[in-house]
């Protein structure tokens, strides 16, 4: 009894510590997107022509959060010899004509962006290329909302570093204290920390132990519990 009470407690601390804020700022892949069988298919696509055997959708998703370079890296990691900047552009140029082939909007994420959009400003900061970026936010219906979009080339620096967050809290004039930084990776909450905003773990296709190492704020179950906490 004094363990579920203790609970409670907890909960009901986090709910007066939650709060609204002004502008909620959302990792793209795993976080708004379930991009995993479009990447998995170019991956493929790219090891095809260096006569490699496919991987499996689930390992290429282990790869995915840290820009296309560290994702080809990782997903040549079983061969030798190989170029990577070759297999970049291979990857890319295969990429560039079929994320849209699977890739849908994660459940919630459509009536909770509109919600918040409602009543806060909204962006997206991915370290996928900022054009692929908008791409597809631009066709799931996701761009209205945004008043700013960041890639992985926009800015000097991919997340974890903070610069493409800070250069969302200057596009948009938000204060670092009325942002959310809302991701399903520990660069996610790393970039949000470095940058001195509030940060917010949903479970996606990152390593949920690694992002939750990184001390993320908040951490939610559902990508609807957003509206509703906050």
């Amino acid at each position: 009894m004094r363990k579920v009470m203790w609970e409670l407690g907890a909960v009901d601390k986090r709910m007066k510590l939650a709060r609204i804020f002004g502008l909620f700022i959302f990792d793209l892949d795993g976080t708004l997107v379930d991009s995993t069988g479009d990447l998995a298919a170019s991956v493929n696509a790219m090891r095809a022509r260096f006569g490699l055997d496919p991987l499996p959708v689930r390992s290429v998703a282990g790869c995915v959060g840290e820009g296309v370079r560290l994702l080809v890296e990782r997903c040549l990691a079983d061969s030798v010899g190989i170029p990577v900047d070759e297999a970049v552009r291979l990857f890319s140029e295969h990429y560039a004509d079929h994320c849209l082939d699977t890739t849908r909007l994660l459940p919630g994420v459509s009536t909770t962006v509109e919600k918040l959009a409602a009543r806060a400003s909204l962006a997206v900061v991915s370290n996928k290329p900022e054009a692929m970026t908008r791409k597809i936010l631009d066709a799931l219906g996701l761009m209205p909302p945004m008043s700013a979009v960041i890639g992985g080339d926009s800015v000097s620096g991919r997340k974890p570093d903070p610069a493409p967050i800070l250069e969302v809290l200057r596009r948009t004039g938000a204060r670092p204290e009325e942002a959310l930084m809302v991701g399903d990776g520990w660069t996610d909450i790393a970039a949000g920390k470095a940058a001195g905003i509030k940060t917010c773990y949903i479970p996606g296709i990152g390593d949920r132990d690694r992002a939750e190492a990184a001390g993320p704020d908040f951490a939610l179950e559902r990508f609807e519990e957003l509206a509703e906490r906050f």
